[in-house]
């Protein structure tokens, strides 16, 4: 069976790594380093953080005060200005989607071509140990298919 619009909208590649004990810290400053090299191709840039406050409890009629305060960094995303390729960077993950665009559907060569370069950058410049598990993902968009082998469906892409 072939589809004459292929139903796949979304690719996109997860690969989680082992920790390195040696590594330097993940910080905004290290990620800075490795995202300036994809900064013309995915210029728009998102940090999300997490603050954890530990806090006292004063007297029973007092607000508790806050003794502690830590800020971390927990991931980076970049994307391009049609938003079909987008970056994501957190400690010992990487992960890259491509959405469908004029170029046709995203199968799984584009996304693996698109990955390798930043790929090849994540080990040089956060020097995981090695690759725990790396995953594949497909969004499609099956409206108005009825009756087909899944077995055809996933063919398509398989390239």
């Amino acid at each position: 069976m072939k589809f004459k619009k292929p139903p796949v909208v979304e690719t996109w590649i997860t690969i989680e790594f082992d920790p390195n004990e040696n590594k330097q810290q993940w910080d905004l400053e290290l990620v800075q380093k490795y995202v300036r090299q994809f900064q013309n191709e995915l210029p728009k840039f998102e940090a999300t953080h997490e603050k954890t406050l530990q806090v006292e409890e004063v007297s029973s009629t007092d607000f508790p005060e806050v003794i502690d305060a830590k800020i971390q960094l927990k991931f980076v995303r970049l994307w391009n200005e049609s938003r079909s390729r987008m970056l994501q960077v957190g400690d010992d993950q990487l992960v890259f989607h491509v959405l469908k665009c004029d170029e046709g559907p995203p199968g799984y060569s584009k996304v693996r071509e698109a990955m390798a370069p930043k790929l090849e950058e994540y080990l040089q410049v956060f020097q995981p140990t090695q690759i725990r598990h790396a995953m594949l993902h497909y969004t499609s968009s099956s409206n108005g298919i009825s009756n087909f082998d899944q077995c055809d469906y996933w063919g398509i892409y398989l390239d």
